[in-house]
């Protein structure tokens, strides 16, 4: 797929859009879908423009407060129609553009225009290749039941999301984050592959702020090496990223100490029950140091 395709079919699925002034913003009020600026300022925004109407007019994205709360409230706040007026004023003709723009080439070059009606291709399903931010910051909250996780990009703000949440460390793909993330990471993730215990192995040796590591062993699945611990294995009965559970391990150990056979992780709304199963027979128990060949 094209570089510039996607944002068509990405657009035609959201139930809330954060976007810049751009003209993304525009497309989101023609599709009458609840939206979030995120710009700054709006010193490049030319007066009386859509774009300006819309600065004015639409909620403002806040950085510094946690995200999910304010996605919420855009959905639940959003009055259908509110810039059908903004829409009517930047759209001329709605639905007739292709016709009234290829009768104006076939006149331009002169040629007669076709009989056969303009149709228009449907938008192509995007297929993207999907992949973990190279590091991450994550936050905790301990609750009776279980752990709640937030997850934040890094680098950013280190106070953006930061309410109500505890626990906090950081997480990094040592094959792609840069060497000053995987050297603060406390949690270093490995993508799906070979050998995963002598990888992790090399890992916890060469990284030594590093706590654990976690590979990805399935789509609702990891294996957590830790220093001192015999690896477990995490599976999570609800579709979520399994990596978030290496958190889970990380905050249950240094607060309650050892892990359950089933632990419940909190992830936004969802409620998901992670079974931990000790592997004491075969593989890696990563002693202190990280060497897994004893």
């Amino acid at each position: 797929m094209s570089e510039h395709e996607g944002w068509r079919a990405a657009l035609a699925a959201a139930d809330v859009v954060v976007s810049d002034l751009g003209s993304l913003s525009v497309y989101a009020a023609a599709a009458d879908t609840p939206m979030l600026l995120a710009a700054g300022g709006t010193s490049t925004v030319a007066a009386g423009s859509a774009a300006a109407e819309l600065a004015a007019t639409a909620p403002r994205l806040d950085p510094a407060a946690p995200l999910r709360p304010q996605v919420d409230d855009a959905r639940a706040a959003y009055d259908p129609g509110r810039f059908r007026g903004l829409v009517d004023r930047t759209v001329d003709g709605p639905g007739s553009s292709m016709p009234r723009i290829r009768s104006l080439l076939y006149s331009v070059l002169g040629l007669s225009e076709p009989d056969d009606p303009v149709e228009a291709d449907p938008v192509p399903c995007p297929d993207p290749e999907p992949s973990h931010p190279a590091a991450l910051r994550v936050g905790a909250v301990v609750t009776g039941d279980g752990v709640a996780v937030s997850r934040f990009p890094s680098p950013g703000d280190s106070s953006a999301g930061s309410a109500g949440l505890d626990h906090w460390h950081r997480t990094a793909d040592p094959e792609r984050a840069r060497m000053s993330e995987v050297d603060a990471a406390t949690i270093l993730y490995l993508p799906d592959g070979p050998d995963p215990a002598d990888r992790a192995a090399r890992a916890l040796a060469t990284w030594p702020s590093a706590r654990l590591v976690a590979a990805v062993t399935g789509a609702r699945s990891c294996t957590v090496y830790a220093r001192g611990h015999a690896p477990v294995v995490l599976t999570l009965d609800e579709p979520v990223d399994p990596l978030l559970a290496a958190s889970l391990v990380h905050v249950v150990r240094t607060t309650r100490g050892e892990l359950r056979e089933r632990e419940l992780l909190f992830v936004g709304d969802r409620r998901v029950v992670v079974s931990v199963d000790t592997v004491r027979s075969a593989g890696c128990t990563t002693p202190p140091s990280g060497d897994c060949s004893s």
